[in-house]
């Protein structure tokens, strides 16, 4: 049986190769990216118990990641506007251009991209 595929070298991969040197985002916009990852990585933290360290490309569906955005809206008081903003680009981006490209056992559902 395969090992399963960590999110910490695809997101690695995914600030350093993709963010920086392929888009050239501004050090806001990244900023903005890694504030929105820290967050998510927290909230699975909390609600699985899995470190970020440990945590399984698997563990990022798409369930999961709106209740991450509920919560934002809930918890932090963000309105959706603001939480859409920050995460809309973020999480599909990272699913479709990068888990699913670097690892194509990786296929991200449809449903990873927020109407």
């Amino acid at each position: 049986m395969m090992p399963p595929i960590l999110v910490g070298p695809l997101l690695q991969m995914f600030f350093t190769e993709y963010l920086v040197a392929q888009k050239r985002l501004s050090l806001q916009t990244i900023s903005s990216y890694r504030d929105t990852f820290r967050l998510l990585l927290q909230f699975i933290h909390r609600e699985t118990g899995i470190e970020p360290v440990a945590l399984p490309v698997a563990t990022l569906d798409a369930d999961r990641v709106l209740a991450f955005l509920d919560g934002l809206e809930k918890d932090r008081h963000n309105a959706i506007t603001s939480r859409t903003c920050a995460s809309r680009p973020s999480v599909p981006s990272f699913a479709w251009s990068h888990c699913a490209s670097r690892q194509p056992s990786v296929s991200p559902p449809g449903s990873w991209l927020f109407p």
